[in-house]
């Protein structure tokens, strides 16, 4: 089965933002690896873009989530584990300013050895 990444779109009041990633890193995302499936995690910050055209106000962490399968991305899903991660988020920083996508590998450049 081909593999699945979670993308994680995400702002934080910038107040917040050292507690924030600071937890993020030491914290929440070595947590996600306690569920089996989990194959690795990466977190970003996005540039910030002076276009005269880009009027959309954007999100300025990106965080991905590589699942080895559909089946353990849907496990994790409905795990207690998830549901433990959102809460701890919820009650330290409030609820998420999130946008959500999952997607599944069509195919891979360069290709696999």
């Amino acid at each position: 089965m081909p593999p699945v990444v979670y993308v994680v779109r995400t702002n934080i009041d910038r107040e917040l933002e050292a507690e924030f990633d600071r937890w993020y890193d030491e914290e929440h995302v070595p947590q996600h690896f306690e569920h089996p499936g989990i194959v690795r995690a990466r977190r970003f910050r996005f540039l910030d873009r002076e276009d005269e055209f880009d009027r959309v106000e954007r999100y300025r962490f990106l965080a991905l989530y590589e699942y080895e399968s559909e089946a353990a991305y849907r496990d994790y899903v409905a795990s207690d584990l998830r549901r433990r991660l959102v809460a701890d988020h919820r009650s330290r920083f409030g609820e998420p300013q999130s946008a959500l996508e999952v997607a599944v590998q069509l195919s891979e450049w360069p290709p696999p050895r």
